[in-house]
């Protein structure tokens, strides 16, 4: 049996040999739900939003994808198409195969169909995750428990040094008011207000647009007090 790294360097070389390269620039729709996905795709480089638009016309968000990461997954293996958008979230590098390809080299190669497996499951994870946040009523305690989510999936360790004792960590996807508003559900006036509330107790902050966490700890923590409050 290969090694799970083996097996995501394979999925990788085949993208890189059998693929396109194409760039998209911030805001660029990479798949609209009125068209076909024109093929699966590999992310070199960058984060894109899935997201669909509800009847009062605002955006509600489903996933981030990050560099890595494998997209077009459900239309390749079942022919189903959501009514989503993929949006370029940054400069966005992105290698596109063929979906016969991509079908044919799975079905020969299973030791990187398990890799696919195991990333569909960790989105499955990812969306009952969400589902417990969005129970939460009161949206303050949303807000800490959406960022926790992003720490979570596309946070980082910050360095520091000799001597400090907190845990900073920075999120390193380029994550709005406007994001966190789509995916906690909520408008982007009430995002704002509860973020400059952590800001105020200097629980996060940013750095180059990006978010920090002052210590996940003090977060985790500012979560347990706002649920008891609620």
């Amino acid at each position: 049996m290969e090694t799970n790294e083996l097996a995501e360097k394979k999925l990788v070389d085949f993208f890189t040999k059998n693929g396109k390269e194409i760039r998209y620039k911030k805001g660029g729709v990479i798949i609209r739900p009125d068209d076909p996905p024109p093929g699966i795709y590999y992310i070199k480089k960058g984060y894109v939003q899935v997201y669909s638009i509800t009847e009062n016309g605002s955006g509600r968000l489903h996933i981030i994808y990050k560099p890595d990461d494998v997209f077009s997954l459900t239309w390749a293996l079942n022919d189903e198409q959501k009514e989503l958008f993929y949006e370029a979230m940054d400069d966005v590098f992105l290698i596109k195969v063929d979906k016969k390809d991509f079908l044919r080299f799975i079905y020969l190669d299973h030791a990187s169909t398990l890799v696919l497996l195991q990333r569909l499951i960790r989105i499955f994870s990812m969306f009952s995750d969400r589902i417990n946040d969005l129970e939460v009523a009161k949206t303050y305690p949303r807000i800490i428990a959406c960022l926790l989510f992003f720490v979570c999936q596309y946070g980082k360790p910050v360095e520091e040094g000799k001597g400090k004792t907190t845990d900073p960590y920075i999120i390193i996807a380029p994550i709005t008011h406007q994001i966190i508003a789509n995916f906690s559900s909520m408008t982007r006036e009430t995002a704002s207000r509860e973020m400059s509330l952590l800001e105020k107790k200097k629980i996060i902050f940013y750095k180059n647009h990006l978010i920090v966490i002052n210590g996940l700890k003090n977060l985790k923590k500012e979560l347990s007090k706002s649920l008891e409050v609620s």
